[in-house]
């Protein structure tokens, strides 16, 4: 598969600010304490960061109810260490493909900071909170040959509810497969969907049990060595207002 890298401003909708906060960062710094592309602004960040002792605690005993247990979870307990979040609302089936690539870049930066000496652990969020459930119940699809289909599901229940909190009776792992026709892991994939969204699990529990199971296969891979020492937190949102 070709590769390309695309800059944000050709990309259509890209605001001014953002593009200059990527590209001419000196036309916005006015507006930021730090500048994202320099490197050492992580680490005058991570100095900055006052994270109440008793809020710590409270954020440590909520994730290890909701991981099992591991290093990072060990880690983030302590005083000093730092958090890479991202998240994403959870779309059928992972949703859109930077998704994954979120949660890639979040643990590989996490990485990074510890290795020079900054103590982090990667957090993905699930906006599972998130009521446009219209916006979550499907996900474009490209085969072999380039075609999208969309793969998408009704909601089971009427009225205003979370997103995640909406069941999937019939979860359209067949549709996906088809949608995938001539992919090389098209097989494997559907085999990880169904296993991660049995009829009737949540939005929510679903995509948990796929992005999980995604991320477990990337460390596996012989191929992404520098991820094989890499694990990931998945929480819920949990914080005070």
């Amino acid at each position: 598969m070709d590769s390309a890298c695309i800059p944000h401003t050709e990309l259509p909708g890209t605001s001014k600010l953002f593009g200059d906060l990527l590209y001419n960062f000196g036309r916005v710094e006015r507006f930021y304490a730090h500048n994202p592309c320099d490197a050492a602004s992580f680490a005058a960040a991570a100095k900055q960061i006052q994270y109440p002792a008793e809020r710590r605690a409270a954020m440590a005993k909520a994730l290890a109810g909701q991981n099992a247990p591991s290093e990072l979870l060990t880690r983030f307990a302590q005083p000093d260490t730092v958090v890479v979040v991202t998240g994403q609302q959870v779309g059928l089936f992972g949703g859109p493909a930077y998704t994954l690539y979120k949660a890639l870049t979040a643990a590989k930066l996490a990485a990074d900071l510890t290795a020079r000496g900054i103590s982090a652990v990667p957090v993905f969020w699930m906006a599972t909170e998130d009521h446009d459930f219209a916006e979550v119940n499907h996900t474009w699809v490209f085969n072999a040959d380039g075609d999208a289909s969309r793969v998408g599901v009704e909601a089971a229940v009427v009225g205003q509810r979370p997103a995640g909190e909406y069941p999937v009776p019939h979860p359209p792992v067949e549709a996906l497969l088809a949608a995938m026709r001539g992919l090389p892991e098209a097989d494997a994939i559907a085999t990880m969907a169904r296993e991660a969204y049995r009829p009737g699990a949540t939005m929510g529990a679903g995509f948990r049990a796929l992005i999980l199971k995604l991320l477990e296969r990337v460390r596996s891979e012989e191929h992404t060595s520098e991820l094989q020492s890499l694990a990931y937190l998945v929480c819920r949102l949990l914080l005070e207002k």
